[in-house]
């Protein structure tokens, strides 16, 4: 089963209005208003990254830090993709129809996201940053102090990259207290050892790759969230990485 750390995705105003007493207004050249959800609001939701009121639809963008819980960092997957949208409603900045259907929810992007407890943390990323020498003809490989690890094609038109990295170094900035207290300071001790890896898929292009997807439309919850295919494991194969490399 994809667990995916982000969703980008688009809602028919049919299916959804927002309290517009938080969000900013723009006139466009056309007349028409945008809004968008007001900055200091979006410091104030844990998980929620934007939400924008434009011509039809209502563009919103969580992560999985909405569904976080006691020793639970919060990924979304086709389980509880449905507690999204309890969420934003009881957020009172966006009121989403409760018989909303996924076949009904236009996904923009998403990371795909997988997460291993490995026993030598900087071992396995500095034994992947290694071995990723042989790709690096084809591939951007960027190796940040902190041994993180972000691997894009050269080609420009690709929004595809894969992160790798130590999520307890992004769980223990200044900024997260307010996800500490949910998920436990007891378990961000377990989360020393655990590698987060990251697929992040940002055009339609590369979404109908990873999943498969055999159309041209545009591409709706449902059909990643039931998808079979494996794209972090596709893209593993492609470096010619395995999980033994991981260790």
């Amino acid at each position: 089963m994809n667990k995916f750390d982000k969703l980008t995705f688009i809602i028919s105003k049919d299916c959804a209005k927002i309290n517009k007493q938080y969000y900013s207004e723009t006139k466009n050249l056309d007349n028409t208003l945008t809004y968008t959800l007001d900055k200091d609001i979006i410091k104030q939701i844990l998980g929620i990254n934007k939400i924008i009121d434009k011509d039809s639809n209502i563009i919103i963008s969580v992560s999985g830090k909405i569904l976080a819980d006691k020793n639970n960092l919060g990924l979304i997957n086709k389980n509880n993709y449905n507690e999204i949208f309890n969420k934003l409603n009881e957020s009172e900045l966006v009121t989403i129809n409760n018989n909303i259907h996924n076949k009904d929810i236009q996904v923009l992007a998403c990371d795909v996201t997988k997460d291993i407890f490995v026993e030598d943390i900087n071992k396995s990323l500095f034994g992947i940053s290694k071995y990723l020498d042989i790709v690096s003809d084809r591939y951007s490989i960027q190796r940040h102090k902190d041994l993180s690890l972000f691997i894009k094609p050269y080609s420009q038109s690709r929004k595809d990259v894969l992160c790798i990295y130590r999520k307890y170094d992004e769980l223990i900035k200044h900024n997260n207290t307010r996800y500490l207290d949910i998920i436990g300071y007891d378990y961000l001790e377990n989360c020393k050892n655990l590698l987060r890896i990251e697929r992040r898929l940002a055009s339609f292009k590369e979404i109908r790759n990873a999943f498969e997807i055999n159309h041209d439309g545009n591409i709706y919850l449902n059909e990643i969230l039931e998808s079979k295919s494996n794209p972090i494991g596709d893209k593993f194969r492609e470096l010619k990485l395995t999980e033994e490399n991981l260790k």
